[in-house]
């Protein structure tokens, strides 16, 4: 019938996000109809719920299988503008758990995608294994995992998430075995009644081992019964096989070819290498520091006040333990305040000589417990994002050159790069009121920083 086919094009526009495109002249258009005739059919759809209606002018039409599907609830009564379906969606929509992750559509995004491809192999998925230096965020992946899996309905919503560290059994590698894959009563000295082991408790769900490498190779054999058949035997039940259905993540800070069986290795198809927090983008380490002051702010239950130059600072650190040791640190700045708290956590950075002179409040960084990412991105606005691609560029022609560059023969290398952010800066925010000096300010700052981090020497003026 023409109405299923007018609903249909409505939601397809709706998925395509083409709501210009969906309006009763476009209709009219599409199938060849008098005006009239596709609002008809327009207001037949919305009356029985099939669309919504966006009262702007020309009046908008939407799909309400999309809506739903993506964060609407069942008041399907429309909007006012195409605004505040925007900002409903916003409110209402529940991110999906790897969007969530800082990185996720930059440097972690080919790690993101072999751990959806590891989830969505029929069965129980395909076992993985994390590797990667201590404070890299191995665990953090794991828990995302376990949600994305719930998301997609690969596991129950109830279904469990187990983290086990095999480093807390090293020393003890019969009671490493016992706990992973539990025992029969009597099967050894106090033994006294049967006991379930972990892969058992992660039943329909996953279980994530920690700290792998501390298997001993007959631990490492034990596992091959499972990633060969899906069972496990208690120990003392040698011949009571349990199936089970366990969807398995390994994480190691050794390299695979150190500690491990090559046996146990080649049942492992999907390996992954986390970055550390040195392999990961200028705004990326930018945006970890900003959520990590915001988890504090709620902890504290206090507003920070924040130096700019406190995140450049923080951007050069050389974290011993990655972003588990930035974690820390910034723990430490709010801990200090605290102590020196004369009504405001005013945070500022530690070499006071760096400090700029702030004439007025708007120029720091206020931070409250409510305070979110997003927020904060759209306060910084994209000049940001267009001066860490000006700086990804750089680095490229900095890092090609030797130890001594000429400044002039750094700016013809850079020349593009920086007319690239200009353009940006003019032609796509031309609205801004940033002041002249931004640019000289900012370039010079990047020099400053390639200057301590890259032990590069320049001749002559900078900026």
């Amino acid at each position: 019938m023409l109405i299923n086919e007018i609903d249909d094009y409505i939601e397809k526009m709706s998925k395509n996000l083409s709501f210009k495109t969906s309006n009763a002249f476009e209709v009219s258009k599409k199938f060849k109809l008098k005006r009239n005739t596709a609002s008809h059919y327009l207001n037949l759809l919305v009356h029985s719920k099939r669309l919504l209606k966006i009262s702007t002018r020309p009046v908008i039409f939407i799909g309400s299988e999309w809506f739903l599907n993506n964060g609407g609830n069942g008041e399907l009564d429309g909007f006012q503008s195409l605004r505040d379906l925007h900002d409903f969606m916003k409110k209402n929509q529940k991110k999906a758990p790897f969007s969530e992750i800082i990185g996720h559509d930059a440097s972690l995004y080919p790690i993101l995608e072999q751990l959806r491809a590891a989830a969505m192999y029929p069965g129980k998925g395909l076992p993985t294994i994390l590797t990667g230096e201590t404070g890299s965020g191995k665990s953090y992946l794991a828990k995302k995992f376990y949600e994305y899996c719930e998301e997609k309905s690969l596991v129950s919503s109830d279904a469990p998430f187990i983290s086990f560290n095999c480093a807390q059994y090293a020393d003890n590698p019969e009671l490493l075995t016992s706990s992973l894959f539990g025992y029969k009563k009597g099967a050894f000295t106090g033994a006294e009644e049967d006991h379930v082991g972990i892969f058992e408790q992660a039943q329909n769900g996953v279980l994530f081992l920690d700290e792998v490498q501390r298997l001993s190779a007959h631990g490492q054999e034990k596992l091959f019964t499972y990633l060969d058949d899906s069972v496990v035997y208690r120990v003392g039940e040698a011949t009571h096989p349990r199936q089970l259905n366990v969807r398995l993540l390994f994480a190691t800070t050794e390299s695979l070819g150190s500690s491990f069986l090559k046996t146990f290795i080649r049942r492992i198809p999907v390996q992954i290498k986390v970055p550390s927090i040195y392999e990961r983008t200028l705004s990326e380490k930018k945006e970890l520091i900003w959520s990590f002051f915001m988890a504090e702010s709620k902890i504290v239950n206090r507003e920070f006040k924040i130096y700019p130059e406190l995140i450049d600072e923080l951007v050069k650190v050389r974290y011993k333990d990655n972003i588990g040791g930035m974690k820390s640190k910034i723990k430490k700045i709010v801990a200090m305040s605290i102590i020196h708290d004369n009504g405001d956590l005013l945070l500022k950075p530690e070499q006071s000589k760096k400090i700029s002179f702030h004439k007025n409040q708007e120029e720091l960084q206020i931070i409250t417990p409510q305070t979110t990412l997003p927020d904060i991105i759209s306060q910084k606005g994209s000049n940001d994002n267009a001066l860490n691609r000006m700086i990804s560029l750089i680095t490229n022609s900095i890092s090609a050159g030797g130890e001594t560059m000429d400044f002039g023969e750094l700016a013809s290398n850079c020349y593009n790069a920086v007319n690239d952010f200009n353009d940006y800066l003019v032609f796509k925010h031309a609205q801004s009121d940033m002041p002249i000096n931004y640019y000289s300010t900012e370039i010079n700052r990047i020099i400053d920083f390639f200057r301590d981090d890259y032990n590069r020497k320049f001749v002559g003026k900078t900026c």
